[in-house]
């Protein structure tokens, strides 16, 4: 039976169409959502402004020389966590789904509880077996079942990447490396 870390990987995120990865990164600078009420109308204050930077997006980034998202797939009993290993602001954050289905790192003390199955474009599971092939085609399947897919919402001109709704994205995994250890444990067996 392999042990978890015999069945952690890394691996570079890629699509055929654009790139995936932190909207931050995707646009170049920070991506500042004005909020839904605030200023404006009878409420005489500033608009107030998130953060978007840290959630996953899907579309034509402004510097056309994009490098992949990089993540370390990390194997549980439960299914596969995600960290961000891409050098920048969000490595070393886990992925996961906030409460409105959007993909986001997120310091990993405080990461919503995600964990992720692939599974290959038929629907069927991708078994330690497979992942011997360096390219390999997956769908993302979050724990609740929920596939991942392109997804905008109604304050933002972003395309972003979520869990609740749309046609699951093919996503290509490029793997960078097999038997990967976590960082903090880097002599793991």
């Amino acid at each position: 039976m392999p042990t978890h870390r015999q069945q952690s990987f890394i691996a570079q995120l890629e699509t055929a169409s654009h790139p995936i990865n932190f909207l931050g990164e995707l646009v170049g600078s920070p991506v500042k959502v004005a909020l839904v009420r605030s200023g404006g109308g009878a409420f005489s204050g500033a608009i107030q402004y998130r953060d978007d930077s840290h959630f996953l997006g899907h579309q034509a980034p402004d510097n056309q020389a994009m490098v992949p998202l990089t993540l370390y797939f990390r194997h549980t009993p439960e299914g596969y966590k995600l960290y961000v290993r891409s050098p920048g602001p969000q490595h070393g954050k886990r992925l996961g789904v906030n409460q409105t289905g959007l993909l986001g790192a997120f310091p990993v003390e405080s990461c919503p509880p995600s964990t992720f199955s692939l599974l290959n474009p038929n629907g069927r599971p991708i078994s330690h077996e497979h992942l011997n092939n360096l390219r390999l085609p997956i769908r993302l399947k979050l724990n609740n079942g929920s596939l991942t897919h392109r997804r905008t919402i109604h304050d933002s001109k972003q395309i972003y990447l979520g869990t609740k709704g749309g046609a699951p994205l093919e996503i290509t995994l490029n793997i960078l490396e097999l038997n990967a250890p976590y960082l903090s444990e880097p002599n793991e067996i």
